[in-house]
């Protein structure tokens, strides 16, 4: 495209020898983000021209406020992308924002959309949408793998709850209420949507030969070792390699193919990984790569996963509640919830199923380990990130 212009500087990580996002601008089409990578996904999943947004919108209206990327060229080695509408909204959020949020954990969590972190949201007065979509269609078993939110080991400040709740002070157990029920009902529209979704997404264009990215650690964490190289910390020779070129490691996969790859070269050849880090990625992520049938991988045990997620939902709310120690119900479409300041159960109330959620965990003395999330949210950084699991128990 002629008549580019460089109008900033770089945009997120250096991957893939030295590639990186950055903001140019053209003539046509104004401010655009010059991507080294396919952006089919986004398009697919955030795009004004998306193939599913006939299916959504006549549903659940809201849902078309995640659509506003523009796709002006898409290619495996180099895209172009407008944001649509750039006009950030000014604080407060309104609680219109807040139930998008919830529509958007839904449906992340049906699409298998990870890493949606703060960095990756962005947030107009138009709505919510995502900016940056590349690890999709993951089998998740509950809703703070896609980054959203955040469980008890997972920096609040780093997810993507922390952009819209900014500024939220107090939620009432009726809010928890509205805002789980909105969850349920979001989740409950795509299932039932399934067959039109699975037809206009396996007609899009290259759905099986782009790339979908597996991030095997924390970003922040290959950002320290390139700032302060650490010969203590064990990676796979993978990582060092692309380490060692200054780039934060960057690795995918194709749908329907069983091998992780890396480019080995700047003519992105590919190469893939060794076995040992497949087996790495098969222990840290307990599942398989996904598939092209990935919506009947994920409907296999939806009630589990939804339940899990109304769990993670309920407890990530009573961060914001002055409630948070004492035991109540809350009544939601389907589903009770029992909070306690230990633990909270969700029971299904039509199969009686029933999952329970650790909420407190104590040290080797017997005291109360820290909610570190509350820290964040009160403004306290002086602290080290919980390490407690997330730990279920499945009582019915």
């Amino acid at each position: 495209m002629k008549n580019n212009e460089d109008i900033n500087n770089q945009l997120g990580d250096k991957h893939n020898f030295g590639r990186y996002v950055k903001p140019i601008f053209d003539p046509n089409f104004g401010k655009l983000l010059l991507k080294p990578r396919s952006i089919l996904w986004e398009h697919l999943f955030f795009d004004k021209q998306s193939p599913i947004l006939d299916c959504l919108k006549p549903h659940h209206p809201y849902f078309s406020n995640f659509f506003q990327l523009e796709s002006v060229k898409i290619d495996n080695r180099e895209s172009l992308q407008r944001i649509l509408n750039e006009k950030k909204i000014d604080l407060p959020i309104s609680k219109t924002h807040l139930f998008e949020f919830f529509d958007l954990c839904a449906y992340s969590l049906y699409f298998g959309l990870m890493d949606l972190n703060v960095e990756n949201l962005f947030l107009t007065d138009q709505g919510l949408t995502v900016i940056d979509c590349e690890t999709v269609f993951f089998n998740l078993q509950n809703l703070s793998a896609t980054g959203l939110i955040p469980n008890r080991n997972m920096l609040y400040q780093c997810s993507g709850a922390s952009k819209i709740f900014q500024g939220v002070t107090s939620i009432s157990p009726d809010e928890i209420a509205s805002f789980a029920n909105r969850f349920i009902f979001s989740l409950d529209l795509l299932k039932s949507l399934e067959g039109p979704l699975i037809k206009k997404i396996y007609n899009s264009n290259s759905f099986l030969t782009t790339p979908i990215r597996v991030i095997f650690r924390d970003t922040y964490l290959y950002a320290n070792l390139l700032a302060r190289p650490s010969e203590n910390y064990r990676l796979f020779e993978e990582e060092f390699k692309q380490l060692g070129k200054g780039d934060i490691p960057y690795f995918f996969f194709y749908l329907n193919d069983k091998n992780i790859y890396y480019y080995s070269n700047e003519s992105y050849q590919t190469h893939p990984v060794s076995k040992e880090m497949m087996e790495f990625f098969h222990q840290k992520f307990s599942m398989e790569l996904p598939s092209a049938d990935f919506i009947n991988n994920f409907q296999s045990d939806i009630e589990t996963k939804k339940i899990k997620s109304l769990l993670e939902i309920v407890d990530f709310l009573l961060l914001f509640s002055t409630q948070k120690e004492e035991e109540f119900e809350v009544s939601l479409n389907g589903y009770q919830v029992q909070v306690e300041p230990s633990i909270i159960t969700c029971t299904s109330k039509g199969s009686s199923h029933s999952i329970a959620m650790v909420r407190k965990y104590i040290d080797e003395n017997d005291l109360d380990l820290e909610d570190t999330r509350l820290k964040e949210i009160n403004k306290d950084f002086n602290f080290s990130l919980s390490k407690e699991p997330t730990i279920f128990i499945t009582l019915s």
